[in-house]
């Protein structure tokens, strides 16, 4: 058992989670020169007590970060014990990092990351961190590895966590950007000037990626700049591996941002974790010269196992007929019927589009595929008007919903849904039209693609609708 004492350092991060960390009082200002690198033209300086990023600097565009070490960062976790569960460890409580440089990199080493208060905390928590060049010439790859040597669990870890970031750019033009999300984190997360006595998010802003009932990042990837440069950076991972999970912090004190990227673990004791890479590309000029790296991953693990059809890569786009809302009972309810599918045809195919998608032609979220609404016609009724439109030169293509599954398919794979997390009912005459606080039809849950009788399902149900 060892006692963390870190003298006047008394209230730094263990309040970040309810948004009140700038009244920390203390500081562990280090005496010591800080330790600057320079990897692929970007400077770093890494405080020599603690191992956190104190700077980070780049040709044409100036300072992206500046702090002092006690409102500095480079690796955090939550660390709670029943005395005090906030209780967080983090480079800058710690003290003694051993940092190594080398040809093109350099790696901070933590045989026990410090707490965030004076309590007993049982056993040693160890960290590495490393930072290297990358064969591109113009990225940073940044990891890190965890060990828990204690026999209380580790529940978070914020890598890489950049802790001080300047509105470089200025407060309206510096943004973060992300696939389907701009935010003007310097503007838009400024607190009200109404002073409350409890803590709130009013300064913070989570952004997700992968949850298809609630994303604001469409990728993996982000960028934080202007029009004259900035830096992207996004993690090795694809398709299913671990979503991306980004908190974005406004200080009220010195109006500094603060970027986390949140691992949501539970880091048992005695294992060991790993970030995996996470690749950071400096650039002058906007945001699509940042992204440049990340496309050019992107293209190289795409696997497309059957070529892209001639009239979707030529063609101007798709019409998209909406056929009804999912109410069969109501006479109203169809908004096309599959007899009207010829007529559509031939509308969209004089305006030069070729390809029509059918939404809610029969009850979504379901497996096996059930038959077709019978208020849009009957099975035979969708093939004769797909038949006829194929005659036209424009193909049918039935919009099918697999990754979500409803009440009795979801029963099928032996899952439990919760209409508060995911659910998809939405009406025109809904208030609010989508997701009402009293209907659920249509709530759904996430379905584990790696199912056997999942893939049987979907292979059967889209065998059947090609046949």
């Amino acid at each position: 058992m060892k006692k963390h004492s870190l003298g006047p350092c008394l209230f730094v991060v263990s309040m970040l989670t309810l948004g009140v960390n700038d009244f920390a009082a203390g500081s562990l200002d280090s005496k010591a020169d800080p330790i600057r690198v320079d990897l692929n033209g970007l400077t770093l300086s890494l405080d020599s007590e603690t191992g956190s990023l104190l700077q980070m600097e780049y040709p044409g565009v100036g300072k992206f970060l500046e702090a002092t070490p006690d409102k500095a960062s480079l690796i955090d976790l939550a660390f709670p014990i029943p005395e005090f569960e906030p209780l967080r460890l983090a480079s800058r409580f710690s003290r003694g990092a051993v940092i190594r440089t080398g040809d093109g990199e350099v790696t901070v080493d933590w045989s026990e990351l410090g707490a965030s208060r004076d309590f007993e905390v049982p056993g040693e928590v160890a960290a590495t961190v490393r930072l290297r060049e990358a064969t591109d010439g113009r990225s940073i790859i940044l990891s890190c590895t965890v060990t828990n040597h204690s026999p209380n669990p580790i529940r978070q870890v914020l890598f890489p966590d950049f802790m001080g970031l300047l509105p470089f750019a200025g407060d309206q033009a510096t943004e973060f950007r992300s696939g389907g999300c701009l935010l003007k984190p310097f503007e838009e997360l400024r607190t009200s000037e109404l002073d409350r006595f409890y803590a709130t998010n009013a300064n913070m802003k989570t952004l997700k990626c992968g949850d298809l009932n609630d994303t604001e990042m469409v990728i993996r990837w982000m960028d934080l700049g202007g029009l004259k440069g900035g830096f992207s950076l996004f993690p090795l991972r694809w398709g299913w591996d671990p979503q991306t999970q980004v908190i974005l912090h406004l200080s009220d004190a010195n109006h500094r941002l603060r970027l986390m990227n949140e691992h949501r673990v539970k880091i048992q004791p005695g294992e060991q974790w790993s970030s995996g890479e996470y690749w950071l590309t400096p650039h002058t000029q906007g945001w699509a010269k940042g992204i440049e790296p990340y496309r050019a991953w992107a293209r190289g693990h795409m696997d497309r196992e059957y070529p892209l059809p001639d009239h979707v890569r030529d063609g101007l786009g798709f019409r998209s007929i909406w056929m009804c809302q999912n109410q069969p009972n109501d006479p109203q309810d169809a908004v096309w019927k599959f007899s009207d599918f010829p007529a559509l045809a031939r509308e969209a195919k004089e305006h030069g589009l070729e390809e029509m998608v059918a939404w809610i032609w029969h009850k979504p979220f379901t497996l096996p595929f059930p038959a077709p609404y019978p208020h849009l016609g009957t099975e035979e009724d969708f093939i004769k008007a797909i038949a006829e439109c194929k005659e036209i030169g424009v193909n049918v293509a039935p919009f099918v919903s697999v990754l979500q599954a409803e009440k009795s398919t979801a029963e099928r794979y032996g899952l439990t849904i919760n209409p508060e997390s995911g659910n998809w009912t939405y009406h025109t005459e809904f208030i609010p039209k989508f997701n009402p606080s009293y209907a659920s039809r249509f709530a759904c849950v996430q379905v584990d693609t790696t199912d056997s009788r999942w893939q049987q399902d979907v292979l059967d149900s889209c065998t059947k609708l090609i046949e």
